[in-house]
């Protein structure tokens, strides 16, 4: 069964989305979870953009072109040059969920 282009690229997306969720789950960084999460916006816009072409919507420009700003430009933008990294007592390490898991599953045994 062949997939149109069109259907073949949104899988890709897809594919590059969930790639990016999970190399977001396991980054300890600061600073490269905000580009991750750049990145991660940068791809949905693609994937926006080739379903508005494709599918003739054009209502999902806007949603791509505010995508883009916000996700990709804007946010990013904020998080590293208004302090907001320097501002975590951690520097630029990140707190991962399993230490955090791990930390109160200790405190739990400990307690109970």
């Amino acid at each position: 069964m062949n997939l149109p282009f069109y259907a073949q690229l949104i899988n890709l997306f897809a594919a590059l989305l969930l790639l990016l969720s999970f190399a977001m789950l396991t980054q300890r960084r600061i600073l490269s979870l905000i580009n991750l999460f750049a990145a991660q916006g940068l791809v949905l816009v693609l994937s926006t953009l080739v379903v508005a072409y494709f599918t003739h919507q054009s209502h999902l420009y806007y949603s791509a072109l505010l995508t883009l700003v916000l996700k990709v430009l804007l946010l990013p933008w904020i998080m590293v040059s208004s302090r907001c990294v320097d501002g975590l007592s951690i520097g630029t390490r990140a707190f991962s969920a399993s230490n955090t898991i791990t930390n109160a599953t200790a405190a739990n045994a400990m307690l109970g």
